[in-house]
């Protein structure tokens, strides 16, 4: 149910975006050329609700995820949350399933949440939890893991987001085959295939 009203949401922010992007267009190219492209837009199809091969987190039992405790981590991920207990268990369980080769190790910063995260999280093996007696701000929390982190690089996750099989090898590779590389970041895949 909880898919549900996030897709349907999504796709009503999306319509949103669309009509104003369709007034934009009528005023600035006129009907014909309007009309066109909503033609040509609508003649692609609507992608599947759920892409093949794409890996969404059910419902996640706290008390059975296990993050594997790395000593000595390439990558420290980062994942600020406040509240929204939920989609962090769903991207945590992504991303203890995710099977990556590059050993790495996860600190969540709890800004100052008033659910129940500060009981479940902590419970979490292999996690790194911090918490904030004050509410920080998402920058704040940021800043607060980076400070925490012992991989030599640091990847910023939010917590609604479900990593997928191999991903963090894919982006670390970046680096390997670019060495003037700075920053990269992850394609994002939306609930209805959108990139």
């Amino acid at each position: 149910m909880k898919e549900f009203a996030t897709s349907l949401r999504f796709r009503w922010q999306r319509l949103r975006l669309l009509a104003g992007r369709a007034l934009l267009s009528l005023r600035r190219r006129g009907l014909r050329p309007t009309l066109a492209r909503v033609l040509e837009v609508l003649g692609r199809g609507t992608p599947s609700a759920r892409p093949a091969g794409l890996c969404l987190p059910g419902a996640v039992d706290a008390r059975t995820l296990r993050l594997l405790p790395c000593a000595t981590p390439r990558a420290s991920i980062v994942v600020p949350v406040h509240n929204q207990l939920d989609h962090t268990l769903g991207c945590l369980a992504s991303l203890a399933r995710s099977g990556d080769a590059t050993p790495f190790e996860v600190i969540v910063v709890d800004d100052a949440s008033r659910d129940d995260s500060a009981t479940v999280l902590p419970a979490i093996p292999g996690l790194r939890y911090l918490r904030c007696d004050a509410n920080l701000g998402f920058i704040g929390a940021c800043r607060l893991g980076a400070t925490q982190a012992r991989g030599a690089f640091i990847v910023y996750l939010n917590n609604d987001t479900a990593v997928q099989p191999g991903w963090l090898d894919a982006l670390l590779d970046t680096f390997e085959r670019h060495p003037d590389t700075g920053i990269a970041g992850s394609r994002l895949v939306y609930p209805d295939g959108r990139l």
